[in-house]
């Protein structure tokens, strides 16, 4: 028997010296995010592009930190996670599966 239950942790490539890592990617709705730089704020779009959810982080997420966040309340697919600070927008793409 093969098991499919499993979390990746992998980081993506690191753009302008920011490092962000969202994990567990699948999950089943709570997700943390670790980051190298500071957050301004999360925008959250479908995979159709609609905008979903906007989650206000104002600075709470900091170098060597992170943050939780429920998304339980999304349907399943694929999300587009946008972390936006003054500085640099970077996209991080999250699989939801109840």
């Amino acid at each position: 028997m093969i098991g499919t239950d499993c979390n990746l942790r992998v980081p993506e490539d690191n753009t302008l010296g920011v490092n962000i890592i969202v994990y567990p990617n699948p999950t089943a709705g709570i997700c943390t995010i670790e980051t190298s730089v500071e957050i301004d704020r999360v925008q959250i779009r479908s995979n159709t592009g609609q905008l979903v959810a906007l989650i206000e982080i104002n600075n709470r997420l900091i170098d060597g930190q992170e943050i939780t966040l429920d998304l339980q309340a999304l349907s399943d697919g694929i999300y587009s996670l946008e972390f936006l600070s003054s500085g640099f927008q970077i996209v991080r793409k999250i699989a939801i599966v109840h």
